[in-house]
């Protein structure tokens, strides 16, 4: 029985390499459906992936997508989720989710108009009534 040689174990880019390579993919398609394996065949064949580890073709994906759940990842986020530091990945992802909730919560402030002086007065003077006083008379 005759012996393959022993191929190198494959090894993740460097987060440099990786921003390298998405800088110079940056222009290719981004592959949204993988349900059928001639679109996938194809697809890896057109940018040049066919041999690439399915790691790095994930995370190329999600540092590439410009919709879908992937939208937000940025190249640090997709190199940290599968090469890099989880708690990396989860706290840039925490910190984006905190920011857009700090936008919105600010835009929902701008957006209410302010009340009116005779308009305050009124609400305020209700609330000082007691429930009894509030009934009609019958």
């Amino acid at each position: 029985m005759a012996r393959s040689p022993l191929q190198p174990t494959w090894q993740p880019p460097s987060l440099e390499e990786f921003f390298t390579d998405i800088e110079r993919r940056r222009l290719q398609p981004v592959l949204y459906n993988c349900s059928n394996f001639g679109t996938v065949t194809n697809f890896l064949a057109e940018t040049g992936q066919e041999n690439d580890p399915i790691e790095l073709m994930e995370a190329r994906n999600m540092a590439l997508a410009t919709r879908g759940v992937y939208t937000s990842c940025t190249p640090t986020m997709a190199w940290n989720y599968h090469f890099g530091d989880m708690n990396d990945f989860y706290a840039e992802r925490f910190a984006q989710v905190g920011a857009q909730n700090f936008i919105s919560r600010s835009q929902d402030v701008r957006r209410q108009r302010p009340k009116r002086a005779a308009a305050e007065r009124a609400s305020n003077a209700w609330k000082g009534l007691s429930p009894h006083k509030r009934q009609r008379r019958q």
